[in-house]
């Protein structure tokens, strides 16, 4: 499994801000981490979604590789392509392939790798609920995310953006 953690760039429907007067700020964008060197990775890297949709979405030899990494993939090049039902379907699907990886050996799960893996996950999860509106189910999947990486940036990231601003803004930057 590559442990490698991408954020491409991209920016997704900023929240308009009340004018009462004052500027505020803008709020912290959230994350959406993907795989680099697995199946899709460098398409989605690539801003290439459709291309990364195309080589994961048939669950196909690349995919079977690591079903982790490219369910992960697959899940935010449909958030960032903005194909909601398909993105839903996708983060829930990386989500539990995540989950039930046995992949690992118990040295891995020792290190956190495999809770890394997860979070990541869960993560990439909440943004596609918080850009859907669905707060409740963002917030749900962020504290998932933080007790199983509570040190984790992506997951600190990502709590400061949904505690931050009500709207739906997501960055997408080389980690």
């Amino acid at each position: 499994m590559n442990m490698r953690f991408v954020v491409a760039l991209a920016t997704l429907a900023a929240p308009a801000l009340p004018a009462a007067g004052a500027q505020a700020a803008d709020p912290p964008a959230a994350v959406l981490s993907a795989y680099e060197n697995s199946a899709g990775g460098r398409a989605v890297l690539a801003g290439d979604y459709a291309g990364a949709i195309a080589e994961l979405a048939g669950h196909g030899a690349s995919y079977r590789l690591d079903a982790v990494a490219a369910s992960t993939n697959l899940c935010v090049a449909y958030v960032m392509s903005r194909q909601r039902d398909e993105a839903h379907a996708a983060c829930d699907e990386a989500v539990m392939t995540a989950r039930l990886d046995e992949t690992y050996s118990p040295t891995l799960y020792a290190r956190g790798v495999h809770a890394q893996e997860v979070a990541l996950a869960y993560c990439n999860r909440a943004v596609m609920h918080w850009l859907a509106a669905q707060p409740e189910s963002a917030a749900s999947d962020l504290a998932r995310a933080r007790a199983l990486a509570p040190t984790s940036a992506f997951v600190a990231r990502n709590l400061e953006a949904v505690a931050h601003a009500p709207g739906a803004r997501v960055a997408l930057r080389h980690g």
